[in-house]
């Protein structure tokens, strides 16, 4: 089948909108709109391009992550006519394993956004287990997230003999590094694969209707 698709790929970033919310992917790619940014976001950017240029041993807390030959890693690859597209946090290429890294605060009831569960669940870390395996033939079945924790920086202040405090909008990083494995087995890599070329399909058809009528 011959995909018609936006952007002529698919990312696990499209895959996902889609599978979320589709208004919010039509809006994304067929009209262009500027995806939204938040703190988190913009400071995880900050730590990812840390570490791709290997500037990782600049920070003491980012130097503790675990640390793969390749940052960054791009994986481009054709499958039944799909274009798969993805970018590793960090890449493997001698045992061909996946490790990616969130940056990330604990909620409002002091709960943390990860733990096993959560990893357990997490579809992007299939989805690059199986760009990795399309790709080169082979993926190491354990992939790991590393969650590092961020808080808001404390203001402090001495005024008439009392210490205030405000938070500001400045992200930090706290120290705290959790390290989840999770392994994922073939048949999870062949369902996503099933999973993917048909979402790819919906969105095809979608897009050619879209086109149509505008």
């Amino acid at each position: 089948m011959k995909y018609n698709l936006p952007r002529n790929y698919l990312s696990y970033s499209a895959y996902n909108l889609w599978k979320s919310s589709r208004d919010q992917y039509r809006r994304r790619y067929y009209l262009d709109e500027d995806p939204f940014e938040s703190h988190e976001t913009r400071f995880g950017n900050k730590i990812g391009a840390m570490v791709e240029e290997n500037r990782h041993h600049d920070d003491p807390v980012v130097s503790q992550i675990i640390n793969y030959p390749l940052k960054e890693h791009k994986i481009e690859v054709e499958h039944q006519e799909l274009n798969l597209l993805g970018y590793l946090d960090q890449f493997h290429d001698t045992e061909f394993r996946v490790l990616e890294m969130k940056t990330g605060h604990k909620n409002k009831k002091g709960k943390s956004p990860w733990d096993n569960v959560k990893v357990r669940k997490h579809k992007q870390l299939v989805y690059y287990s199986m760009l990795v395996k399309l790709k080169y033939g082979q993926v190491h079945p354990e992939v790991i997230l590393q969650w590092l924790e961020t808080e808001f920086k404390d203001d402090t202040t001495e005024f008439d003999g009392h210490i205030l405090k405000s938070s500001t909008e400045e992200l930090i990083l706290t120290g705290r590094i959790e390290t989840y494995k999770r392994v994922i087995h073939d048949w999870e890599i062949d369902k996503m694969i099933e999973d993917v070329l048909l979402t790819a399909e919906e969105i095809s058809n979608d897009y050619t209707e879209w086109k149509k009528k505008n």
